[in-house]
């Protein structure tokens, strides 16, 4: 799977900036408590962006949804 729509495998990565093109299919979006921040939505929706300042599990990115993180350890792996 390319390296910009998730992650490379199933384990957390460090991303200093990252954009993830947005996917036609649901992904899971977890990350480590740290001083960063994510932010995701779609051309027809509001964007949702969120402290990562504790942890968080399996978050449902919705499809069609572009993802940035900026100084936070995440996993980003497809629902099905």
């Amino acid at each position: 799977m390319p390296d910009d729509d998730q992650g490379s495998d199933e384990d957390y990565e460090y991303h200093e900036y990252k954009t993830f093109v947005a996917v036609q299919y649901d992904r899971l979006l977890s990350w480590k408590a740290g001083n960063g921040h994510v932010h995701f939505g779609n051309k027809s929706a509001s964007v949702t962006s969120l402290r990562a300042d504790t942890d968080r599990k399996d978050m449902v990115i919705p499809r069609g949804s572009t993802l940035l993180v900026v100084k936070t350890s995440i996993k980003l792996v497809d629902r099905s």
